[in-house]
């Protein structure tokens, strides 16, 4: 399977979903989308890495390349998702600030997880309140 992209843009942010496999045949892709992203110039960039099952070497320097740009123009990259190779990966990789980046979505979900258990009317060990 190779990676599809889905590039949506609104004024002030857009946003890339990427699926499947980035190899060395989605390479190409990849840069062409990342570029299209940027020349969007929006203030903010949303990606979703959820769907991605293997990312190599090459592809993620892409990526980080592309934070860092958007980053150094003062705009703001957030990952909405990301799969647990993409994280790791990014990690072993050693691109630290795209793996703190792709791991921040998680503790944000986590939390607003503990806040649902904790709202008034559901009990956490039975299940939703009903």
């Amino acid at each position: 399977m190779t990676a599809t992209f889905h590039l949506c843009s609104a004024p002030s942010h857009a946003s890339l979903r990427i699926d499947g496999e980035l190899d060395v045949q989605s390479r190409g892709p990849l840069a062409w989308r990342l570029l299209d992203l940027e020349q969007l110039r929006c203030t903010r960039y949303l990606l979703d890495l959820g769907n991605v099952t293997h990312v190599d070497s090459s592809c993620l320097r892409l990526i980080d390349d592309a934070r860092e740009r958007i980053v150094a123009r003062g705009a703001e990259l957030q990952v909405e998702s990301a799969s647990l190779c993409f994280r790791l990966l990014t990690r072993v990789g050693g691109y630290t600030a795209l793996a703190e980046e792709a791991e921040r979505q998680l503790v944000a979900a986590s939390a607003g997880d503990r806040m649902l258990r904790t709202l008034p009317g559901r009990d956490t060990a039975a299940g939703p309140a009903g």
